[in-house]
């Protein structure tokens, strides 16, 4: 039987009635669920820690992202006199109009280099929790997780993401149209 304390209104253990039982089962839920948790660190942690010091270092991008980012550098810098004959005709020409309209409107704010570290953590993040919804409605939590645990072991959305690349905006927009 369950007792409850007129003073603090907190259920007491009766060990007659087996409610041990029920504390000691939900204590091993706990411990189940932290070595999950555990077990996706483990497994997870190598390309984690990868992308964490790709993310700390304001110098480090992909290729292409180098390339894109300097239109946006030299806009920053030197306003639209200052724009090279090359970055003129990248930001007219090879640019989607959608990412270009981002990056200007953020410039007033920020670095481009801040801007591109900030939106690959956002991409990052939003794309992961889409496909933890996708997973999650495909084969209730457990599918969630195991679809967290492949996406985050292995690289390929890191490196698609890294730098903010147009490309990287797939992303989120392919797993919402999923959900």
């Amino acid at each position: 039987m369950h007792e409850t304390g007129p003073e603090t209104g907190l259920e007491t253990v009766n060990l007659e009635t087996g409610n041990l039982e029920k504390r000691w089962a939900r204590w091993f839920g706990w411990l189940g669920w932290l070595v999950v948790v555990g077990g996706v660190l483990v497994v997870c942690w190598p390309v984690w820690h990868v992308y964490l010091d790709v993310l700390g270092n304001p110098y480090v991008f992909n290729n292409d992202a180098a390339q894109f980012l300097t239109p946006f550098v030299q806009l920053k810098r030197f306003g639209v006199a200052g724009l090279d004959r090359a970055s003129h005709h990248y930001l007219q020409v090879f640019l989607p109009t959608g990412v270009q309209g981002l990056y200007k409107a953020l410039l007033g704010v920020a670095d481009p280099m801040l801007i591109s570290q900030i939106l690959q953590l956002l991409l990052y993040t939003v794309s992961i929790a889409l496909l933890v919804l996708c997973g999650h409605r495909l084969a209730g939590k457990w599918g969630g997780l195991s679809a967290v645990i492949m996406a985050s072991a292995y690289p390929f959305w890191v490196v698609k993401i890294t730098g903010s690349y147009p490309r990287a905006f797939a992303f989120p927009f392919i797993l919402a149209g999923l959900v």
